[in-house]
């Protein structure tokens, strides 16, 4: 319904009443006028978190088909586990803490850095060599 149109009528009968010189009928109409502003109010105010309610729940939903296709491998995340560069590595500070999807940066013999989070981390075989059992996140 046009709220538009609740309001004008509403109007209309306030002038009416005042014409008929009805002071009584005139202060309940402006009080159901006052009432029908506030459901007004309300239904807008429940719509917008309608609407905020729908986002949240389309973000959560991503967020679960994306959580389904990661996994870690490597001291970090891949997409569908496959080590191939278009699919990782993803920080795993900054999904684990933030459920941000952030590509680290590559660089030789298996280091990942996150421009986000500023966290390193070694990857792939190398990570697990004698000579690499630093922590996953020290600095390099």
């Amino acid at each position: 319904m046009d709220p538009t149109l609740v309001f004008t009528t509403l109007k209309e009968l306030a002038g009416l009443a005042k014409k008929a010189n009805q002071i009584e009928l005139t202060q309940k109409v402006i009080d159901l006028q006052t009432l029908v502003m506030t459901l007004v109010q309300d239904q807008w105010d429940l719509q917008k978190d309608a609407e905020k309610l729908r986002r949240e729940k389309a973000d959560l939903e991503k967020d679960s088909e994306l959580a389904g296709r990661l996994q870690f491998k490597n001291n970090a995340y891949w997409i569908d586990g496959s080590t191939a560069e278009e699919n990782g590595p993803i920080c795993s500070a900054c999904w684990d803490g933030d459920r941000k999807l952030v590509r680290m940066v590559r660089f030789p013999d298996n280091v990942g850095h996150c421009n986000r989070c500023d966290k390193n981390a070694r990857y792939g075989r190398s990570a697990h060599d004698e000579g690499s059992r630093r922590s996953i996140m020290d600095g390099w």
